[in-house]
């Protein structure tokens, strides 16, 4: 071989060498732009929502404390002792009423805040047998109403009851 072909190879073998050192450096660049966008660019997923119609959360031997759930039209939030009485209770109804009660070891409704669908609202003390004893309420005009009840459930204050008790 004469030199201008071996010259001419080597020229050919140079100018492969520099192309293929591009082609690694871009392929490099590439995988390091790649990874970047796969770890930085990831979103989160999104939250994801548990459906159910009952939750129930028990204690530590397996007795219901709690209960989230909906019966016909009213949902609730029910609050258990440890022996699985009910004590307090949060509930919307379908008319939009909602009530907070709570209840004495034998189921008995002892305190009522009561916002009916209407819009009067009530708060209401009861003995151990249920009946009324106090209740302050105020009408959807406004309009207050305060009543004590004797054990008969009668009023005793004021005398005349100003709206009609639940």
């Amino acid at each position: 071989m004469d030199v201008p072909t071996l010259q001419a190879l080597a020229d050919r073998v140079e100018a492969l060498e520099r192309r293929n050192r591009r082609l690694a450096l871009a392929g490099a660049a590439l995988l390091l732009l790649l990874a970047a966008l796969l770890t930085t660019g990831q979103a989160r997923p999104a939250a994801r929502a548990v459906e159910a119609e009952r939750f129930v959360v028990k204690d530590g031997r397996g007795r219901p404390r709690a209960m989230l759930g909906v019966d016909g039209d009213v949902a609730a939030l029910n609050l258990y002792d440890r022996e699985g009485r009910a004590r307090a209770a949060l509930q919307v109804a379908a008319d939009g009423t909602s009530r907070l009660g709570f209840f004495d070891r034998d189921g008995k409704n002892r305190v009522l805040l009561d916002v009916a669908g209407d819009g009067v609202s009530t708060v209401g003390f009861y003995d151990r047998e249920g009946k009324a004893h106090a209740h302050l309420r105020v009408a959807a005009d406004g309009s207050p109403a305060l009543g004590f009840f004797d054990k008969e459930g009668k009023p005793i204050w004021p005398g005349k009851v100003l709206l009609p008790w639940p």
